[in-house]
């Protein structure tokens, strides 16, 4: 495997473990190791994403993701998880959670 490569690998394996440890869930953290073991990074991108939405996390959750992303050159990917940290950023300085964008905001 080409050394750069393997490098970049390894760095969004660690991005992922670390917002990985913020999560609870025993099936979700399973379903993510599956991944994990089977090189599947995105697959595994997408369960942390998703459980993110599902949980209380904190900003430093959605940026180890955008940061994964990135580093796997997923460009849409990296937008909208970089909107996602922007929300939760904003919602921090408001001492709220982040309002999660798969979800309709309630009609008035």
């Amino acid at each position: 495997m080409d050394e750069r490569l393997l490098k970049q690998w390894q760095i969004t394996e660690t991005l992922l473990d670390t917002a990985a440890a913020e999560l609870s869930g025993a099936s979700v953290l399973q379903t993510y190791r599956d991944f994990i073991e089977h090189n599947e990074l995105e697959m595994a991108l997408d369960v942390l994403e998703d459980a993110g939405h599902e949980n209380a996390v904190s900003r430093e959750y959605w940026w180890n993701l955008k940061k994964a992303a990135e580093a796997m050159g997923l460009r849409e990917r990296y937008a909208a998880l970089r909107e996602q940290l922007r929300l939760a950023s904003e919602a921090k300085n408001q001492g709220a959670q982040a309002p999660n964008p798969r979800t309709p905001s309630p009609k008035a």
